[in-house]
C-alpha cells in the first residue's frame, strides 16, 4: 500500500507564480494550456499574463492585496486572469456565472472586489492587450503570507463565507501532493473539468503547470464534461481529479472509447469514498493509483490522503480510509471537551498546520468561533471540521460524517442554514426548516418543510423563487407547507419530529375530477392511502403521482383482497388512472394478459425484451423504459403461464420455450436481444439457448445483476443439496470469524443491514402494516414458486457471450465476485458492467437511467450495421 508523503521541507518562501515563471525559463515553447483546439505555451501564457497583471495595474488600479474577480466559464483565458491577478499582487475571487444573481451580487458586494473579469471585461482587455507591457511589472513584491485566492463555501447564516487563502497555505498543499505528477514521463498534467468556485480545481489548474505539464481544459459541461476529444488526444495524463458522482459517467466514456489508461492517478474528494466505487475501476481492467483525498476548503483543498491501486485489497466493504495528513499538517480527533482521543474512538476532527486558512473574509465572528487556538502547537491556530472521524491501528483515519448539519450532495458541501434564510426571504414565508431525506431511496434528498405567513394566501411556486437567490444545486427535492412546527423543550423546531415528506399535486397535475361510482371511490381510496396523498382523481396517474413498483405491490394486494380476482402488476401500467382501472374491474373478464409487457413499443432498432426477477413482474421497469433511445422497443416479460397464474411453468425450460413464442410474434426473424434481471437471468441464458438451437440469431444476452448458483451445474438433486451444503457452511464459518475477530464491527454492520432492510420495505418504526404483509406474502409466493421450479434447472454451459451488470451488492460476494458464477456458463466470455448501485437503487433515479444508457449503448454496438 502506497502512503502518502512524510514531512518535507517545503520552499515557503516562493510563490506559485515563482515556479511557474522556472518553467517559462526552462520550456518557453513547450505546451502550457489546451482548450479545444487552441493552445498556449508557457511562454505565450506569462506573455499574456503579464500584460494582464500590467492591465489591472494601471487601468484599474490594483495594488498587492486587492482582491479581483473571476466570472467566467471554462477557456485558456481563464488560466491567463489567473496567473494575471497574482502576477499583480492581488488575490482571485471565484464567482460561477451559472450562480442565481442574488448570490452573485452578495459575493461582489462582500468581497468589495477592485475589479471583476466577465466575458465582456476581458474583451476589452485583449482589444487593447498590445498597449502593456509583456514584462512581468516591477512594482509587485510578492510575500508568501499574501492572499492567493478566496473562495465563497456555503454559510450556516444565510450567506457564503469567504474562505481567505495564502500563498503559503496553497504552496504547502501544492508541494505536499507534488507525487501526483511523475516528472520523468511526457504525459500530460491532467484534465480539468471541475468548476474554479469549487477548491478541488486547485488542484487540477496548479499542479500541472508548477511542475511543466500540459493542463487541459474540458469543454463540456453538465453531465457531458468528459466529452471532449481532448481527453483521449492528450491522455494519458498524470491525474484527474474527481468526485465520486463522477466515477461512473467518466467509466463509461472510457469504456465507450476502450481506452482503460486514461490516467495514471485517479484523486478522488467531495464525498464519502466506496469499494463499489473502486471496483467500477477494476472491472473496466483500470490500473490505477486511487487516491482518497479529504479536506475543507478552510484547510487548502486537501489536508489527509489515502492511496492505493485499483487492484489491490481494500480494507473492507465499508468506507474506505481517508488516510494521513500530508506534509506540515497535523490533525487531531478531539472529544467533546477538547480532549485528545486514542485509536477506534470516534471524535472531531481539528486541522492545525501550514494549510490552515486566514480565516474568514469580514468574518471575524465566526473566524474566532472556528478557527480556535491549537493548545497542542503554542501561537498557532487550528480548523474546528465539523467532521467525524477515529484513528484506525495502522495510523490511517475512517471518517464518519458531518457533526453538524453541513451536508455534502454531489460533492457540494451544504449548509442547510443558508438554504432556510433563502427560503424565509421570499416574501410569504414565515418560517422554513430544510432537513437531508433518504425516503425510499438510498440518494440523499433535500426537503423543506415551509410555514406560510398567512394560510389563505395562495402559496407562490418556491422552487422558482428559491432558484434566483441560491444555485440549483441547493434547491430542495421537495417543499411541504406546514401550520405550525414542533418545537423542542428549548424553543427550537425539533427537526426528529417533522411530518414524514410527502407528495403534493404538481402544477401540471390533470384538473382534479373526483370519482363519481363506487369503485371508482374504492380504488381511489386505496391510492390515496398508499402514496399518502389525499386528493386523487380520475384522471390521475399512478406513477406520475409518486408510485413505485413497492406501491404497486400494495395497491395490486389490496385490491386483490377485495375482489378475490388475481391479476399482474403490468394491468397497473396499463391501466394506470383510476377511471381505467375501474372500468377494468367493471368489466369483470378474466383479469391475467400474455407474458409481454409493451413498456416501449415504438421504434425500428432491435427490441430488447427482459425477463422479470424472483417477483415476477416487470413493473420496475417502467421507470428504465423512459430512459431509452426515442426509437429502441423495450419489451418486459413477466411471470405468467400461457393461462394465466393458473398453469404456472414446470421447469425453467418450460418457461424459456413460453417466453419464446411470445417474442418470436413480436420479431418473427429476430436477430433476438434478450435480458433478464436477477433471478431471470437463468431464464434469459436458457433462451437464448433454446433460441439457436431453433436457428434464431441472439446478437446479445444481458444479465442484469444476475447470479448463477454453483449448484444450477449439477444436475442431480443430491448434488445440489450437497453443493449448496456447503457454501452455506461456508458463509457460516465466514460470519463466524467475523464475529470473533471483531464483535463489535460485526453486530454494528448486522444491525445496520436488518434496519435498512426494514426501512426499505416498511415504516420507520420497522412494523408490518395490512398491506405490507399481503405484499410481502404476494412476493414470497412468487420467489417460491420461481425458485421451485429453478432449484431442479441444470445449467449446461454454452458457447456464447453474455454481457453482465454487476449492482455493487454483488461486487463483494464471496463465493462469485468476479463474474458472479457465469463464467463457467458463457464459453465465449463474460463483459462485466458495474453500476453504483444497490440491487434495488439500480430500477430508480438516478440509476436507472445509468443502467439504460449503459444498454442502450450496448445495443447500438452490436446491432451498429443492422
Amino acid at each position: 500500500m502506497k502512503k502518502p508523503i512524510s514531512e518535507i521541507k517545503n520552499p515557503l518562501t516562493e510563490t506559485i507564480v515563482d515556479l511557474f515563471q522556472q518553467h517559462v525559463d526552462e520550456i518557453p515553447n513547450e505546451i502550457a494550456v489546451v482548450f479545444k483546439d487552441l493552445k498556449l505555451t508557457y511562454n505565450e501564457l506569462n506573455l499574456l499574463s503579464n500584460q494582464l497583471a500590467h492591465y489591472l495595474i494601471s487601468e484599474q488600479d490594483v495594488i498587492v492585496g486587492d482582491l479581483v474577480g473571476i466570472m467566467l466559464g471554462r477557456s485558456e483565458m481563464l488560466i491567463v486572469c489567473i496567473m494575471g491577478i497574482l502576477k499583480a499582487g492581488a488575490a482571485y475571487v471565484p464567482i460561477d456565472p451559472e450562480y442565481p444573481q442574488q448570490r452573485i451580487s452578495y459575493i461582489q458586494d462582500d468581497c468589495n472586489c477592485k475589479f471583476t473579469f466577465n466575458q465582456a471585461a476581458l474583451d476589452n482587455f485583449l482589444v487593447s492587450k498590445a498597449k502593456y507591457a509583456d514584462n512581468a511589472p516591477s512594482t509587485v513584491s510578492l510575500n508568501p503570507n499574501d492572499l492567493a485566492y478566496i473562495i465563497y463555501t456555503s454559510g450556516s447564516t444565510g450567506n457564503p463565507k469567504g474562505v481567505m487563502i495564502e500563498h503559503r497555505n496553497l504552496l504547502n498543499y501544492l508541494l505536499s501532493v507534488s507525487h501526483y505528477i511523475d516528472t520523468n514521463s511526457n504525459n500530460s498534467g491532467c484534465f480539468a473539468h471541475l468548476s474554479l468556485s469549487f477548491d478541488a480545481s486547485i488542484t487540477e489548474i496548479f499542479l500541472p503547470l508548477i511542475f511543466g505539464k500540459k493542463l487541459i481544459l474540458s469543454s463540456g459541461t453538465g453531465l457531458e464534461i468528459f466529452d471532449d476529444i481532448n481527453l483521449f488526444n492528450y491522455a494519458p495524463f498524470n491525474f484527474i481529479k474527481l468526485t465520486p458522482s463522477h466515477i461512473s459517467i467518466l467509466i463509461s466514456v472510457i469504456n465507450k472509447e476502450a481506452r482503460p489508461q486514461l490516467a495514471n492517478k485517479y484523486i478522488i474528494g467531495g464525498e464519502a469514498l466506496f469499494n463499489y466505487h473502486i471496483n467500477q475501476f477494476r472491472s473496466s481492467s483500470i490500473d490505477a493509483i486511487i487516491v482518497n483525498e479529504y479536506g475543507p476548503t478552510e484547510a487548502t483543498v486537501g489536508c489527509i490522503i489515502y492511496e492505493f491501486n485499483t487492484f489491490e485489497a481494500t480494507p473492507s466493504s465499508e468506507s474506505i480510509p481517508i488516510g494521513k495528513p500530508i506534509s506540515n499538517t497535523q490533525i487531531y480527533i478531539l472529544g467533546e471537551n477538547r480532549q485528545l482521543l486514542p485509536a477506534n474512538e470516534v471524535g472531531e476532527i481539528f486541522i492545525g498546520g501550514n494549510g490552515v486558512a486566514r480565516g474568514y473574509f469580514n468574518r471575524e465572528d465566526l473566524t474566532s468561533e472556528k478557527f480556535v487556538p491549537n493548545p497542542f502547537d503554542t501561537d498557532t491556530k487550528m480548523y474546528r471540521t465539523g467532521d467525524l472521524a477515529k484513528w484506525l491501528p495502522d495510523g490511517n483515519l475512517l471518517y464518519f460524517g458531518r457533526l453538524d448539519e453541513q451536508v455534502k450532495i454531489n460533492g457540494h458541501r451544504i449548509e442547510l442554514g443558508e438554504i432556510e434564510a433563502a427560503l424565509i426571504a421570499i416574501p410569504q414565508i414565515k418560517l422554513a426548516s430544510v432537513i437531508l431525506s433518504k425516503l425510499d431511496t438510498s440518494e440523499p434528498r433535500l426537503v423543506a418543510y415551509l410555514q406560510p405567513k398567512d394560510s389563505n394566501e395562495k402559496h407562490p411556486n418556491v422552487r422558482e423563487e428559491l432558484s434566483k437567490i441560491v444555485p440549483s444545486f441547493m434547491i430542495p427535492n421537495i417543499f411541504m407547507w406546514v401550520n405550525d412546527f414542533p418545537l423542542t423543550t428549548n424553543g427550537k423546531i425539533d427537526k426528529k419530529n417533522l411530518p414524514i415528506p410527502e407528495y403534493f399535486r404538481p402544477d401540471s397535475a390533470p384538473v382534479l375530477r373526483k370519482p363519481r361510482i363506487e369503485i371508482e371511490e374504492k380504488i381511489a381510496k386505496v391510492w390515496g392511502e398508499i402514496l399518502q396523498v389525499s386528493d386523487i382523481g380520475i384522471d390521475d396517474n399512478f406513477f406520475e403521482m409518486g408510485g413505485t413498483s413497492i406501491m404497486a405491490v400494495k395497491v395490486v394486494a389490496e385490491i386483490e383482497k377485495n375482489t378475490g380476482k388475481r391479476f399482474p402488476l403490468s394491468v397497473l401500467f396499463e391501466y394506470s388512472t383510476v377511471e381505467k382501472f375501474a372500468r377494468l374491474l367493471n368489466e369483470g373478464s378474466q383479469i391475467y394478459s400474455d407474458c409481454i409487457v409493451p413498456l416501449k413499443s415504438n421504434g425500428n432498432k432491435v427490441p430488447l425484451f427482459m425477463v422479470h426477477g424472483g417477483g415476477l413482474d416487470v413493473l420496475y421497469f417502467a421507470n428504465l423504459s423512459k430512459h431509452f433511445d426515442e426509437d429502441q422497443p423495450f419489451y418486459g416479460i413477466q411471470g405468467i403461464g400461457s393461462n394465466g397464474f393458473d398453469d404456472w411453468h414446470e421447469s425453467i425450460e418450460a418457461m424459456a420455450a413460453h417466453y419464446i413464442q411470445a417474442i418470436v410474434k413480436i420479431n418473427p426473424d429476430g436477430p433476438y436481444a434478450v435480458a433478464g434481471y436477477c433471478v431471470g437471468g437463468i431464464v434469459a441464458f436458457e433462451m437464448t439457448r433454446q433460441l439457436q438451437e431453433l436457428g434464431k440469431e441472439v446478437s446479445l444476452t444481458l444479465l442484469v445483476d444476475s447470479y448463477a448458483d454453483s449448484s444450477y451445474y449439477y444436475k442431480t438433486h443430491k448434488q445440489k443439496k450437497l453443493i449448496r451444503y456447503y457454501h452455506r457452511t461456508r458463509r457460516r464459518l465466514t460470519f463466524l470469524k467475523e464475529m470473533l475477530t471483531s464483535w463489535d464491527g460485526f453486530k454494528k454492520r448486522f444491525n445496520a443491514k436488518k434496519e435498512y432492510l426494514l426501512k426499505r420495505q416498511f415504516d420507520e418504526n420497522n412494523t408490518m402494516s395490512e398491506l405490507d404483509a399481503l405484499a410481502l406474502e404476494r412476493f414470497v409466493e412468487a420467489t417460491s414458486m420461481m425458485h421451485g421450479i429453478l432449484d431442479k434447472y441444470h445449467l449446461k454451459p454454452q458457447s456464447l457471450k453474455v454481457d453482465l451488470f454487476r449492482s455493487k451488492d454483488h461486487m463483494d460476494h464471496q463465493l462469485a465476485p468476479t463474474h458472479l458464477g457465469w463464467k463457467k456458463a458463457a464459453s465465449m466470455g463474460v463483459t462485466l458492467h458495474n453500476i453504483p448501485a444497490d440491487n434495488f437503487d439500480m430500477r430508480i433515479a438516478p440509476h436507472d437511467k445509468i443502467l439504460a444508457r449503459m444498454l442502450q449503448d450496448i445495443l447500438d454496438k452490436r446491432h451498429a450495421n443492422i
